[in-house]
């Protein structure tokens, strides 16, 4: 009898123990379905977030890319936003910052290099982006003035060689999107995503194709009387005497004895009795249709645009007289005639002349004389910088133009204040998760 009561009181304490165990892995199993299920719902609200952080992106984008809002100051404001899947109502808000940079290589540069040096990387952010010439450009790091990380090519460019000095232009849009769920400021779930789309902006050489010569046209030139075009910084016949001081797809006519055009210290290369490899004729550079992209990253539409939205749209000669260190978007046929002065060394101009050109008397240019019709430029006039011709052209008189590649970098400065066209494509820099 005692047996059997110390066997059922054992077999009691078995039951309790067991009951115990039970309830403690019961306990357990919920605890952890109850964890699982907080994480899970916790993983998919973050995954949410994320969705309605890259919707803001994407506006973002569309609103700077597409519709030309500004990237500095951009600010969606608070938006309620549903994925797609119904699920996930949340808010986002986007707002953009801008970062820009200019310097110059250090050395030329392959189109495999991995690295790249300029002369200062002052100003620049890391990681970012920039463009040199047509190419766009990638790069993780900096190490003192040199660039390292570095992904050639990207957002549709194609790595090309570039020679020491060019512009490397850097013109940045971040983009940062915070997204809520159910919302920014009380969030179950929360993403930060941060962004970079990269700026264009219209330079010279962005075809990366051909040197910039003194002179180029996509129709025929007509040297006369003792006019000169000159190359300074080229000596005859040597590395960079090719194409150094005319390019044209169409002919060159020497109609005056004393046409010619010269190389470093006044030396006569090209002249009718003579024609030296300065000069390209018939080049398949140029066409009606790509001329002004050759130039720049812009159509003639874009150029246009890009004039009227920054307010540098003229349509008197009289009142360019005196401008300098800026861009002069002409609208129609110019004439310049008399005593004028426009652009200086230190503060060059950009002339765009959409329309036929007329310059004649004592009329001196500094900066860039890009025209879109025909050009006839003689008297005692000079253009110092470059010039270009949609149109045939026709130098008469004591006209001299000379290429200065130290206004051509200070054009390039102006150009990249105007309205810069970012691309349709963004790098993801930083994703945070709270």
């Amino acid at each position: 009898m005692n047996a059997r009561s110390h066997q059922k009181g054992f077999l009691a304490i078995v039951a309790i123990a067991v009951v115990v165990i039970v309830a403690f892995i019961a306990v357990t199993a919920t605890y952890q379905y109850a964890g699982d299920s907080l994480s899970s719902a916790a993983h998919l609200r973050s995954a949410q977030a994320f969705q309605i952080a890259q919707a803001g992106i994407e506006q973002a984008k569309y609103n700077i890319v597409t519709q030309g809002n500004t990237c500095s100051g951009y600010s969606s404001g608070t938006v309620s936003f549903t994925p797609p899947s119904g699920s996930g109502a949340g808010q986002y808000l986007v707002t953009g910052t801008t970062s820009s940079a200019t310097s110059t290589l250090n050395g030329a540069l392959t189109n495999s290099a991995t690295t790249i040096p300029v002369v200062s990387t002052s100003g620049y952010t890391s990681p970012g982006a920039f463009q040199i010439d047509s190419e766009v450009i990638y790069y993780s790091g900096i190490s003192g003035n040199t660039f390292t990380g570095v992904v050639r090519g990207i957002n549709g460019t194609t790595a090309a060689a570039h020679s020491s000095g060019a512009i490397v232009q850097q013109n940045e849009c971040f983009i940062t999107s915070t997204a809520g769920i159910p919302t920014i400021n009380s969030a179950n779930g929360k993403r930060i995503l941060t962004a970079l789309i990269v700026g264009t902006s219209f330079g010279f050489n962005v075809g990366g194709n051909f040197v910039i010569p003194t002179m180029g046209g996509s129709g025929s030139f007509d040297m006369q009387g003792s006019s000169v075009v000159q190359n300074p910084g080229v000596t005859l016949n040597g590395p960079g005497f090719p194409a150094s001081n005319i390019i044209t797809s169409s002919t060159i006519n020497w109609t005056g004895n004393n046409a010619q055009t010269q190389v470093s210290g006044g030396t006569q290369a090209s002249n009718r009795n003579n024609e030296l490899s300065d000069i390209q004729e018939n080049t398949t550079l140029f066409n009606s249709g790509n001329f002004t992209s050759q130039y720049f990253n812009q159509t003639t539409t874009e150029l246009r645009n890009n004039a009227i939205s920054n307010g540098w749209l003229y349509s008197s000669g009289s009142s360019i007289n005196g401008l300098s260190g800026r861009v002069i978007y002409y609208d129609g046929n110019l004439d310049l005639t008399g005593n004028q002065t426009i652009g200086t060394v230190a503060n060059p101009v950009l002339l765009i002349v959409n329309g036929n050109f007329d310059m004649r008397g004592n009329v001196d240019i500094v900066g860039f004389v890009f025209v879109l019709g025909t050009s006839d430029v003689g008297g005692n006039t000079t253009i110092t910088g470059s010039f270009a011709s949609a149109g045939n052209a026709q130098l008469y008189g004591n006209t001299q133009v000379t290429l200065n590649q130290q206004v051509l970098n200070s054009v390039n400065q102006i150009t990249g204040n105007m309205n810069t066209r970012y691309s349709s494509n963004a790098i993801t820099l930083q994703e945070q998760f709270q």
